[in-house]
C-alpha cells in the first residue's frame, strides 16, 4: 500500500482492551487511564485496502468494477513496556505467579488470537475529538529490539476483524457549532436510508414511496422528489430527495402504508 493509502493520525491517545461482546462500550468505558497503552512512537497509521475484481471485454479493457473484500490493518509503536499489551497482540499466554513474585508471557500451546477494541482519540486545537474505533487481532505478531543506544519500541500491528456484520471500523468526529454551519448537507439519523447530500439525499429507490421525519414534522415524497403531505404523496420517478435544508437531520424510511 503506497503512502498515500494510510491514514496517518496526529497526536493522540491509543487505547487497547480485550473484546468479548458484540456491543462497543461508551468513550467513558473506554478511554480510562487503565486502558492508555501510554507513550507511543511513529505516529498511528490506518491502513484501508480494498479487494476489487475487475471485469474486462474481449479487449482487455475494465467494463466494470466490484469490491469482494475489504481489509483494515492499524500501526503504531508502543513505548511503554508491558506484557499484558504483548499478550493482546499474539497468542501467547500472560501468567501472574504472585507467590514467586513473577509475571510470564509464554508463547506456544496454539492459542486462540486476543479479540481487541483499539481506540485512537486525537484533540483538534478547537477541543472536540477524533476517534477511530475498531475490533482487530493481532495476527502480524510484534517486534522488538532491545538496544542499548536506542529506546524499546514494541511495533505493533493488528488486522481488523468483521466482529459485528458489515462493520470493520468508524471514525467519528465530534463537531463545534461553527463547524455544523458551515457543513453544506443535511444530516441523517443513524438508521435513515439514503446519502446525505447537499440539501438531498440520493441514493433511494426508484418507484418507491418514502416518508420523511425532521422532529415532530412528518412528509412524504411526491414523483419529482419534492416533499408532500400524506394526502399527495406519490413514488419517485428517481433517485433522491430534494428540497431539504441543510443542517437539518432527517429520517428517511420506506412508506409501507398504503392507505
Amino acid at each position: 500500500m503506497s503512502k498515500k493509502d494510510e491514514i496517518i493520525m496526529g497526536a493522540g491517545e491509543l487505547y487497547m482492551v480485550i473484546f468479548n461482546g458484540t456491543e462497543i462500550q461508551s468513550n467513558e468505558e473506554i478511554e480510562t487511564e487503565g486502558n492508555n497503552v501510554g507513550h507511543c512512537q511513529g505516529g498511528f497509521s490506518i491502513d484501508y485496502k480494498p479487494e476489487v475484481y475487475d471485469v474486462k471485454n474481449q479487449y482487455n479493457k475494465i467494463v466494470q468494477r466490484f469490491t469482494i473484500g475489504e481489509g483494515v490493518t492499524t500501526k503504531t509503536g508502543i513505548l511503554t513496556w508491558d506484557l499484558g499489551r504483548l499478550a493482546m497482540l499474539s497468542t501467547a499466554r500472560f501468567v501472574v505467579d504472585a507467590a514467586k513474585k513473577v509475571r510470564k508471557l509464554i508463547f506456544g500451546g496454539k492459542n486462540p488470537l486476543a479479540t481487541v477494541l483499539v481506540r485512537f482519540v486525537h484533540t483538534k486545537e478547537n477541543g472536540k475529538k477524533i476517534r477511530w474505533t475498531t475490533i482487530a487481532q493481532g495476527g502480524n505478531g510484534f517486534a522488538l529490539e532491545f538496544s542499548g543506544d536506542k529506546e524499546l519500541t514494541i511495533d505493533a500491528e493488528l488486522a481488523s476483524i468483521e466482529k459485528n456484520k458489515g462493520w470493520l471500523g468508524e471514525f467519528e468526529e465530534e463537531l463545534s457549532d461553527e463547524e455544523i454551519a458551515a457543513l453544506e448537507c443535511v444530516f441523517l439519523e443513524s438508521s435513515s436510508l439514503g446519502i446525505a447530500g447537499n440539501g438531498k439525499v440520493t441514493g433511494l429507490t426508484s418507484g418507491k414511496v418514502y416518508k420523511v421525519t425532521t422532529g415532530s414534522t412528518i412528509k412524504y415524497t411526491k414523483a419529482d422528489g419534492t416533499l408532500t403531505t400524506a394526502s399527495g404523496k406519490a413514488a419517485l420517478e428517481g433517485t433522491e430527495i430534494t428540497g431539504l435544508e441543510n443542517g437539518k437531520t432527517y429520517m428517511i424510511e420506506e412508506d409501507t402504508n398504503n392507505g
